[in-house]
């Protein structure tokens, strides 16, 4: 098995659960995002490989795929607020989360079909400010530079499955919480802040008017989504 992205929240508790189950797994990750000691713990494990590469580089990803059966692509930039405010990190998001994936896609369809499946952590942003409750058949609404290249992979996804017989699968993340999640910065969502903010002894701060509201998924669901696809 396959893990882009694997030093990340959700791709360590992905390899994680993956070993527990008995599979070989074999990380790609540029460390760009990731941690590397989010899986520190794991480089003594036998039936655990990490490769330090860039899904932007073919070569590299070639050499990823190599020997595996599936695929779980979870490489990507994420970070929203830098894509909509410097041309260069939009770019820089499109190259990684659309041509990226052209290449983990590549790389698979390359292999003469022992990659059986590509699993893709899709967003849930394609929704942006859509109608609640939301539908996954609703139309898109794209509001951000990366929002458009991570729905981008998700039409690569498809061309491949539906064009060049490779089985793909996307799945549409939403706020996901669990062990290793951000607990400061502008990427740490409520359930880390207030986490941290527990572990301090400080009082929970509600924004706003307390009405708002999102929906959470325990990372370790996620994972276990990510197998059953």
């Amino acid at each position: 098995v396959l893990v882009t992205g694997g030093s990340g929240f959700i791709g360590s508790n992905l390899v994680e659960l993956l070993l527990d189950l008995g599979y070989k797994v074999r990380v790609l990750d540029n460390l760009s995002t990731g941690y590397f000691h989010n899986i520190a713990h794991l480089v003594d494990h036998p039936r655990f490989e990490f490769q330090l590469g860039d899904i932007l580089d073919l070569p590299a990803v070639e050499k990823a795929v190599d020997g595996v059966e599936y695929v779980y692509h979870l490489a990507a930039m994420s970070k929203v607020a830098p894509s909509m405010k410097d041309p260069k990190m939009a770019k820089y998001c499109l190259e990684t989360n659309s041509l990226g994936t052209i290449n983990v896609l590549n790389a698979s369809r390359n292999t003469g079909g022992a990659v059986k499946k590509v699993v893709y952590a899709a967003s849930s942003t394609y929704y942006g400010n859509g109608k609640t409750p939301m539908r996954e058949d609703a139309a898109p609404d794209l509001l951000t530079p990366y929002s458009s290249s991570k729905y981008e992979g998700e039409i690569q996804m498809d061309i491949y499955d539906r064009i060049f017989g490779l089985p793909t699968v996307s799945i549409r993340f939403m706020m996901v919480f669990g062990p290793r999640q951000p607990t400061s910065g502008a990427y740490a969502i409520v359930t880390g802040v207030f986490v941290k903010k527990l572990q301090d002894d400080q009082p929970l701060p509600i924004e706003g008017d307390g009405s708002h509201f999102r929906d959470f998924v325990h990372v370790r669901d996620i994972g276990e989504t990510l197998i059953l696809a």
